[in-house]
């Protein structure tokens, strides 16, 4: 889809936002559809529902949010390792 170096930083940054949140939305709304909700016998129709209830905000958190904070924090830990191979 991108090509980190080749292709602008931010379209590398938000595509692998969106993988993630592709990925991981679907799981995680599984699970909280059986162990919060206890849907019996309409389960994928309680799961869908969760799923696109859930997906809209862990985008946004992911994108906006969490990702730039983990960003920030990693390069604020190790900025020594990053400046030693910049150099």
């Amino acid at each position: 889809m991108v090509t980190p170096g080749k292709d602008l930083p931010l379209l590398v940054v938000v595509v692998r936002a969106c993988v993630t949140v592709c990925l991981m939305c679907p799981v995680m709304s599984f699970w909280a559809t059986l162990i919060f909700k206890q849907p019996g016998i309409e389960f994928i129709p309680v799961w869908m529902q969760t799923f696109v209830c859930n997906f809209p905000m862990a985008l946004c958190w992911q994108v906006f949010f969490c990702g730039p904070l983990v960003r920030k924090l990693f390069r604020t830990v190790f900025a020594k390792q990053l400046a030693a191979e910049g150099a």
